[in-house]
């Protein structure tokens, strides 16, 4: 990556893949640039192998916590997320996930923008979320 003359040097990227998170073999968990942590989508799986709750409620606060802990790797918090993208196996399963999504993030003011949509999942996973946040610490 060249810097043209006079300009600040480009920091590359950063790409962020948790052991203890069940990963895709394609793309990280998220990428870090330029004080900006992109999430891709992330399932409410509870270990490295994507092993799924028996229940909907437990998937989404397992997807829910998956999401805030790649948000700690990545020098975020979940009080700096700028943007959700919930996509759910089926639209009936939204009430029972605002449940647990205000259950967790409780402050209305603190929660971010968000897009909820019913999609064709991987397998019987129920819910995938894929979100933007700031980096709130010095990398």
């Amino acid at each position: 990556m060249t810097t043209p003359p006079g300009a600040a040097p480009r920091i590359p990227p950063t790409r962020l893949v948790l052991d203890e998170l069940f990963a895709s073999p394609v793309v990280p968990h998220a990428v870090v640039h330029d004080g900006t942590v992109h999430v891709s989508g992330l399932l409410g799986t509870v270990d490295a192998v994507g092993t799924l709750p028996a229940s909907a409620a437990d998937e989404f606060e397992a997807v829910l916590r998956n999401l805030f802990t790649v948000l700690s790797a990545a020098r975020s918090a979940p009080d700096a997320l700028l943007q959700l993208t919930v996509h759910l196996a089926s639209i009936e399963l939204l009430p029972e996930f605002n449940a647990v999504y205000a259950r967790l993030l409780p402050d209305p003011l603190g929660r971010p923008a968000r897009t909820t949509v019913a999609s064709g999942l991987f397998g019987r996973c129920r819910v995938e979320v894929a979100a933007t946040a700031f980096a709130v610490g010095a990398a």
